[in-house]
């Protein structure tokens, strides 16, 4: 299987109160992008998957990332699932990490996923 994605992703990161009671850190992020996912069967209910994305991450108010707008993102994530003998339900574990290039960060994640397909 080779599949290509468009993705739109945001999140708000919330900020703590300086001793001026100023809110410092909010962040606002949009993220826009690509990604090619290859997956194929290891065994007859075992799939394996590899997804690649990269794309350009905004965020708002600029002057709390040191005046930028924005910078690069990339992803790469491994994926497992197992087809159940239960009828359409699988179980897997997606982990993979992102990156951004300016300031330099890089976030890990494990994601465990039940999909029902029709």
């Amino acid at each position: 299987m080779l599949a290509t994605e468009i993705f739109l992703q945001s999140q708000l990161a919330k900020g703590q109160l300086d001793a001026q009671a100023a809110l410092t850190g909010d962040v606002a992020e949009l993220i826009v992008g690509g990604a090619v996912r290859a997956g194929f069967n290891v065994t007859k209910r075992w799939q394996l998957a590899v997804r690649l994305g990269a794309g350009y991450l905004m965020w708002s108010p600029a002057k709390i990332m040191g005046g930028n707008f924005g910078t690069g993102h990339v992803e790469g994530e491994l994926a497992t699932y197992y087809d159940t003998a239960l009828r359409h339900l699988a179980l897997g574990l997606e982990v993979g990490a992102q990156g951004i290039v300016f300031p330099a960060a890089v976030a890990i994640q494990a994601l465990p996923s039940i999909r029902y397909t029709f």
